[in-house]
């Protein structure tokens, strides 16, 4: 995907200009050919002596700069011949330039120029950010097909929190890969997947059925509190739109997701129409998965299922003080009495302790393993997912043992830097029936999907 493309790095006037050294590295690093373009305000922040030894190349700092006149790409050459143009930090200067087709230095001039994707990822104060003038600015360039990555809410150099962090070095990484793929698809090259809503010629998964779960689920205690977990649905939904990408029709039985992630999704993918099941109960997600899992022609499995539930649920909320009786609304096993005793040394109707039975819930992916051996088809392609906190290996291959039917099992350690529930990026291991281990390195979660798309496409 990245070797020998051409990315040109444009850098502007920002106090985030620093953190485009990392991006420059990263792209290096993947087997990209890197060309720098900064503004004059730029360099007040970062010297392009680091920019130049880091890509490799001459750094464009000025459209007449002595020391790039011997270079025989100019910066309307390398607008002309770039794979992708990424500007990144974008100030509110740049984005108001190049909205409105001003052009005096070689990041809004390549602009003008370049026909390849351009990604743009903002960085300024929150005020400036917000304020419409930069909006409206922001809005028409997305009209004309440029790509925002960010910005990020959190703490800003003013001290101030807002909207207005530049984005991590993943997430632009991850943009400028789908928008380099999209590219060649567009071109009819090598696809890797197809766009969300594009044609057959392109879509390798074309007629295919796919299944994904994603998020986590919900075991109501009683009509307030829950039993639950961290998952924020990334993973899956990632899942999910590399399989539209690619041109299948997707089912998604969505447990619990962040709801940001979950707006993310379905408005990249409204054109594809994928159909979507909420569920909350690890119950409600078997029988959906169960009535259709062995019509799919691929199933993956990539939500966090609770393996326990309350063996009752109180239709009141439990109290913490206990009413006349003694009862704490039908739970802690079947007599529903929370067991305890006076806090503080004598107040008898507080609860000290309540004792919550849990019992175990349906094992969803063993479950549609086993109805897909009793079949006797290779279908659907069946791939679990593996949360562990240690001892990865190990406890992956005693999980692979326990799923009949199983054709992947994809492990992470949530306790690894990086792999964690909520995060952008994830460290996987895959585990085949055969024996074979497969470690990948940390990649973005789209990054994660794609592989494992490819993974699956060769058992088509």
């Amino acid at each position: 995907m990245w070797e020998g493309k051409l990315i040109v790095v444009g850098i502007t006037g920002s106090i985030a200009a620093y953190k485009a050294v990392d991006l420059v590295r990263r792209l290096v690093e993947r087997g990209a050919r890197v060309r720098v373009l900064m503004t004059a305000a730029a360099e007040r922040f970062i010297s392009p002596v680091t920019l130049r030894e880091l890509s490799r190349a001459p750094v464009v700092t000025d459209l007449f700069a002595p020391e790039t006149a011997g270079d025989v790409i100019t910066h309307v050459q390398l607008g002309l011949e770039a794979a992708a143009f990424v500007v990144a930090p974008a100030s509110a200067d740049m984005i108001g330039k190049m909205a409105n087709g001003l052009a005096d230095d070689p990041v809004s001039t390549t602009y003008l120029v370049t026909r390849a994707p351009v990604i743009i990822a903002p960085a300024m104060n929150s005020n400036m950010y917000t304020h419409p003038a930069v909006q409206a600015n922001i809005a028409r360039l997305r009209s004309l097909g440029c790509i925002f990555v960010g910005p990020e809410e959190g703490r800003l150099a003013s001290g101030h929190r807002g909207p207005g962090r530049f984005s991590e070095t993943e997430k632009i990484l991850a943009a400028v890969e789908q928008a380099l793929r999209e590219r060649e698809e567009r071109r009819g090259g090598p696809a890797g997947g197809a766009p969300v809503g594009g044609t057959a010629a392109v879509a390798p998964w074309a007629g295919r059925k796919v299944l994904v779960t994603a998020g986590g689920t919900r075991e109501p205690l009683d009509p307030v509190r829950f039993i639950g977990n961290r998952s924020s649905g990334k993973m899956g939904l990632a899942v999910a739109a590399e399989a539209l990408r690619r041109g299948a029709q997707v089912t998604v039985v969505m447990g619990t997701v962040d709801e940001a992630v979950k707006e993310r999704f379905l408005a990249a993918a409204r054109a594809a129409s994928p159909a979507v099941v909420e569920v909350e109960r690890a119950q409600e997600m078997l029988r959906v998965v169960m009535d259709s899992g062995l019509d799919q022609d691929v199933v993956v499995m990539a939500a966090a299922v609770a393996d326990f539930r309350p063996k009752t649920y109180s239709v009141e909320k439990i109290k913490r003080v206990r009413s006349g009786s003694g009862t704490g609304g039908g739970v802690s096993g079947g007599d529903g009495a929370g067991s305890g005793h006076g806090v503080d040394g004598g107040d008898p109707g507080r609860q000290e302790t309540l004792v919550v039975e849990l019992v175990p819930n349906p094992d969803i992916l063993a479950t549609l393993g086993r109805a897909k051996v009793e079949r006797g088809m290779p279908k659907p392609i069946l791939v679990g997912f593996a949360a562990e906190s240690g001892d990865l290996v190990s406890r992956a291959r005693e999980k692979l043992a326990r799923k009949p039917g199983l054709d992947l099992l994809v492990a992470n350690d949530v306790r690894q830097p990086g792999s964690g529930f909520g995060s952008d990026t994830n460290a996987v291991t895959v585990l085949y029936p055969d024996g074979r281990v497969e470690p990948w390195p940390l990649m973005t979660k789209d990054e994660v999907a794609r592989k494992l798309c490819d993974l699956i496409q060769d058992r088509f």
